[in-house]
């Protein structure tokens, strides 16, 4: 329901999950639900209540993934706080979600968590800090099998550049 933006939906179906698995004892769902009750929040601008519900699922991670799990929802805290404007907040978040996957060398969650600190240092309109942690995204995932995720990047770089003024660097870029 929410890759087709029924978000009612979805936000019902995530609350009934969730229910399921408190009333159950489902603890190695929980952060599962708890996260995708979250984003549904988000999505519906409901920000300060996601947060509650990825916090909650921050704490009921477990199992052989958890450090993985914990780095995405540690990168939904940092983009619940930007979209807050409580940047400071979020460059913590992102920060612990790039250790974390730095820890697991994981390339693709190393390239995701510069992204996403360059996103907030976007915000914040600290353009140098901006560019350097979207090349260093765009460098990790030069050779990755998901091509939208290469494209996104260069997008990122190009469409800073653009904004700096840097035209024929973006040209470049998105000749790249």
């Amino acid at each position: 329901a929410m890759r087709t933006g029924k978000l009612v939906e979805a936000a019902d179906y995530s609350s009934e999950a969730t229910i399921v698995c408190e009333k159950n004892g489902l603890t190695d769902k929980l952060a599962r639900c708890y996260y995708q009750k979250a984003r549904v929040l988000n999505m519906q601008d409901k920000t300060d209540e996601a947060l509650t519900y990825f916090k909650k699922g921050l704490t009921k991670v477990t199992g052989i993934n958890s450090k993985k799990e914990q780095s995405m929802i540690l990168g939904q805290i940092g983009f619940s706080f930007a979209n807050l404007g409580k940047l400071d907040s979020a460059l913590y978040y992102q920060n612990q979600a790039l250790k974390l996957n730095i820890e697991l060398k994981d390339t693709l969650g190393i390239a995701n968590s510069y992204s996403n600190i360059g996103y907030v240092y976007a915000l914040s309109n600290r353009l140098d800090q901006t560019r350097d942690y979207y090349y260093r995204a765009s460098a990790l995932r030069k050779n990755a099998k998901d091509i939208y995720m290469r494209a996104a990047s260069l997008i990122d770089c190009a469409s800073l550049e653009q904004e700096m003024g840097n035209d024929t660097r973006c040209i470049g870029v998105m000749q790249q």
